[in-house]
């Protein structure tokens, strides 16, 4: 189940984010987003069940989302359609990660970014499970997210977010540094330290991963 999942490793960040959305969105939004992206030089994992034989579908959900430093929640009226689908899953196992880079009052690392292509007020929006992190979001003011401009704005909100994660990261990182709490609670797993860091994946990108 999605709420025992415990965290053994970080492996190193390969993407800097995980493009969660439901199927009916995929072919005329999210990959021309993610080629946009890839313009942008910022990677992005995208889940088309290419899973490992022997490989449960969590399973490597799980380690796809390790594997990105942020994930990004595209909220859609599909979505919302699809109140116990794999996004849903996705935001129970972000929320597990994003636990863990909580230090008291301060949020070591910024890992979800709700995205919506809904009004604010919708009905179905605020009955669901992401009406809880709606401040945490942005919010499109527009019907139809397979337009031009709403792929173009949405690439350029995730981008905004993931350059300022990287510099808010070093400020961090140097916080942790000299913290001797801090340290000792990440500073045994160097995979830990470079997510706070924000110092993956490789910023000399140059066409999509594998």
């Amino acid at each position: 189940m999605p709420a025992r999942w415990q965290i053994s490793h970080w492996p190193k960040c390969e993407f800097h984010v995980f493009l969660s959305h439901c199927a009916e969105d995929r072919e005329h939004f999210v990959i021309p987003l993610q080629k946009k992206l890839e313009r942008r030089q910022i990677t992005s994992w995208l889940d088309r069940h290419h899973y490992p034989l022997g490989t449960s579908s969590h399973e490597a959900l799980r380690e796809g989302l390790l594997k990105c430093r942020h994930i990004i929640y595209l909220i859609t009226r599909e979505t919302l359609k699809q109140a116990r689908g794999w996004v849903a899953v996705e935001k129970t196992y972000g929320e597990v990660i994003q636990s863990r880079f909580r230090h008291e009052e301060l949020e070591l690392s910024h890992v979800e970014l709700p995205m919506y292509f809904v009004r604010r007020d919708d009905k179905v929006l605020v009955r669901s499970i992401w009406q809880s992190v709606g401040e945490k979001g942005q919010f499109y003011v527009g019907k139809n997210v397979a337009t031009r401009k709403a792929i173009r704005w949405t690439a350029g909100q995730i981008e905004e977010f993931v350059r300022r994660e990287e510099l808010r990261g070093e400020q961090i990182a140097e916080i942790v540094k000299h913290d001797p709490m801090l340290t000792a609670q990440f500073g045994h797993d160097p995979n830990l330290l470079r997510r706070i860091a924000a110092s993956d994946p490789n910023p000399s990108f140059e066409g999509s991963r594998p």
